[in-house]
């Protein structure tokens, strides 16, 4: 069954969802449907959302959700693995009691207030707690273009414009010698005037951008385009191809070595 059917099925909390996620979380989720996970959700509202994750993910061992908005204290649920967290997301003390609940989340939904700061700064924290192969989901994003969100088209402080720059970091390998002192980057992005770590990141296997999503999705290690492979033996047009070992491939190495050792 497909997740838009657990969610069209809800008879409890209401759940807000736009129609083109769903197929979203299908492709990126299935993998994890039948697995004890732990899930993130920051954002609740009626907390339907967190009843539907428990039904899609029925051995799910924790299934956390997180708001600022106090009224989210009146929401009851019976399955006793949602667990609600009521707090500012940016706080120190709500981030602690979040992360106390679970050895690390397999996947993380971001869909608390969609204002660039809190999407960039939740994001910079909670990546790190991403259990390697987890996914982490940041959903309406079309806030990232809105003034009153902290956005804008060309806004260079957007969530949009701010994710865009891991795009950099998924290639650091191929940056070249000139830039192999650079261990943190000062993006100067929407949220904190702190440096980015390069190696933090440097586990990310993938990033997807969908329309007003973004996926993001965590390897095992870090990431690389791994030996060059060259095989055949004619080469007719461009004889002279680099082998294995070759400057190129050596200078990368030497980058890697400096930083992932």
């Amino acid at each position: 069954m497909r997740s838009i059917q657990y969610f069209k099925n809800l008879k409890g909390n209401v759940s807000d969802k736009w129609i083109s996620y769903f197929e979203i979380y299908d492709i990126y989720f299935s993998k994890f449907k039948n697995k004890k996970i732990s899930l993130l959700e920051v954002g609740v509202q009626n907390g339907g959302s967190l009843e539907g994750w428990a039904d899609f993910f029925k051995n799910a061992s924790v299934i956390v959700g997180s708001d600022v908005d106090l009224r989210c204290k009146q929401l009851k649920f019976k399955d006793k693995r949602i667990k609600l967290i009521i707090g500012d997301i940016n706080k120190n003390d709500t981030r602690k009691t979040i992360i106390d609940l679970a050895k690390g989340f397999d996947i993380i939904i971001d869909d608390g207030s969609h204002k660039s700061f809190d999407v960039n700064s939740t994001f910079l924290y909670f990546y790190p707690y991403l259990k390697p192969g987890g996914v982490y989901l940041i959903e309406d994003l079309h806030c990232s273009y809105w003034k009153n969100f902290g956005g804008g088209l060309l806004e260079n402080q957007s969530s949009i414009a701010f994710l865009k720059l891991f795009i950099d970091i998924l290639n650091f390998e191929s940056w070249g010698m000139a830039f192999k002192k650079f261990s943190s980057l000062k993006f100067g992005y929407a949220g904190t005037k702190k440096s980015i770590s390069i190696k933090t990141f440097r586990d990310i296997e993938s990033i997807h951008f969908h329309n007003s999503i973004c996926v993001i999705k965590k390897g095992f290690s870090p990431n690389s385009i791994g030996e060059r492979t060259i095989s055949g033996k004619k080469a007719l047009v461009y004889p002279d191809l680099p082998q294995s070992g070759s400057v190129f491939e050596s200078e990368r190495q030497k980058i890697k070595n400096k930083f992932f050792k």
